[in-house]
């Protein structure tokens, strides 16, 4: 594949990007086991923690307006990667906290308060992210190069889940000097990712702030109004969103409190999550270029429901065999190669999908939406579902999630009838 100087320069710069992001992004992915296990959290506490995870994208129009309409654009993202990404420094204060007086309530709700600051950088980098990409890319190179990237990022992201587990199985208190060094590292992807051409990011809205912010919003009704694909898109994206939310922390919780699983043999399970990822990235990645994305939404949607499903199934068909003296679960291995057969292609359909239903321009605003429709439904139903397996069971919750998963295939099914893709 060849390309040009700007695809090249943006393709090996948004690399490192992925590299760094993707080693951050392993060792953020066993949050709630340190929050349950090192911190002695409650269940109620890692609903909080998957809340603020995907709730704070109901900000995403406002920073989207405020990175539009500045032209020290470079400038605010240093400054937002200081705001979100330096608070990580202070885990390294957790075990002096804890040895003087302090209790353990503080430090998991310091805990909370962190990483809120820390997923303030999600609505703000996102849509930045692929504006810049859709603006550099050609269309016909757009998702392999993304899904390349993506790859890298999956890669890192095995790494740092293994690596990670290993320390905390040594040291229950490893995230005291893990999180501050990624909170650094963080910092340094920003910059790295700065160094791409942003000359297509240019303010495009005089007034001030509230009326930027009325404009924008009449904005993303219009797209939704108007751009019926995308609408229905969307739609689909709110079941599968429902079904994630509700299911995601309880999965935590089952592997900790059911399976009573420690920290290799969770990282053993995400790993092989990533393998399976990391090897099929490459062919979803030039599938995504050829077919309508809610073709592609509905075999995603699918890998997650047979996901829940044998997760599910656990509790029932329960056969282990060991290896290195580690029990594994045959139905979580299926239930696993599911999830790495989603992770593969939500990590491009979540990443980019929107852009396919619009032109270079405005797929930051197409972002824009979709993330903050994310937000919205991540104020509610991480605890929604911590509430429906403690009132039922894991098995109401996993089975609630399938059903949701399958109404969103149906709307896409539906959808593809109606109204052909461009």
């Amino acid at each position: 594949m060849k390309l040009n100087p700007l695809e090249k320069r943006t393709f090996w710069l948004h690399m490192l990007f992925s590299f760094v992001e993707g080693l951050t992004r392993g060792i953020l992915a066993l949050n709630a086991y340190v929050l349950l296990k090192s911190l002695n959290g409650s269940n109620q506490q890692v609903g909080y923690l998957f809340t603020i995870t995907w709730g704070i994208m109901v900000l995403t129009v406002i920073f989207a307006i405020l990175a539009r309409n500045t032209k020290q654009i470079k400038q605010l993202l240093i400054i937002m990667a200081f705001i979100t990404r330096g608070p990580l420094i202070l885990f390294a204060l957790f075990p002096l906290f804890l040895q003087n007086g302090y209790n353990q309530a503080f430090a998991q709700n310091l805990f909370l308060i962190i990483f809120l600051f820390y997923f303030f950088s999600q609505p703000f980098f996102m849509p930045i992210v692929n504006l810049v990409l859709k603006s550099n890319y050609s269309k016909d190179k757009f998702g392999r190069l993304f899904g390349y990237s993506n790859m890298v990022r999956n890669g890192m992201t095995l790494l740092g889940t293994f690596l990670f587990a290993i320390l905390l199985e040594l040291d229950n208190e490893a995230y005291s000097y893990v999180y501050p060094i990624i909170g650094l590292v963080g910092i340094i992807s920003i910059y790295l990712f700065n160094r791409i051409d942003f000359s297509t990011y240019n303010p495009v809205i005089a007034g001030s702030f509230f009326r930027k912010l009325s404009v924008s919003f009449r904005k993303l009704w219009d797209i939704l109004l108007k751009n019926k694909p995308y609408r229905d898109f969307e739609i689909g994206f709110v079941f599968y969103g429902i079904a994630f939310m509700m299911t995601d922390s309880v999965v935590k919780i089952f592997m900790e409190d059911y399976l009573k699983l420690d920290y290799i043999t969770i990282s053993l399970y995400e790993n092989l999550r990533w393998v399976f990822a990391i090897g099929l990235t490459p062919v979803f990645s030039l599938l995504v270029d050829k077919i309508d994305p809610r073709k592609f939404g509905m075999f995603t949607f699918f890998a997650l429901a047979l996901y829940l499903l044998f997760m599910g199934l656990t509790q029932y068909l329960d056969f282990t065999f060991a290896i290195a003296g580690y029990n594994l679960h045959i139905t979580i291995l299926v239930s696993i190669f599911f999830f790495g057969v989603f992770t593969s292609t939500m990590g491009i359909l979540w990443g980019i999908g929107s852009s396919y239903f619009c032109k270079a321009h405005e797929a930051a605003d197409y972002q824009a939406v979709h993330m903050s429709l994310t937000g919205i439904r991540a104020l509610f139903f991480p605890l929604i579902g911590i509430a429906i397996y403690e009132h039922f069971s894991y098995s109401v919750n996993f089975a609630i999630g399938i059903a949701c998963l399958l109404l969103g295939i149906l709307a896409f099914y539906i959808s593809i009838r109606r109204y052909k893709f461009q």
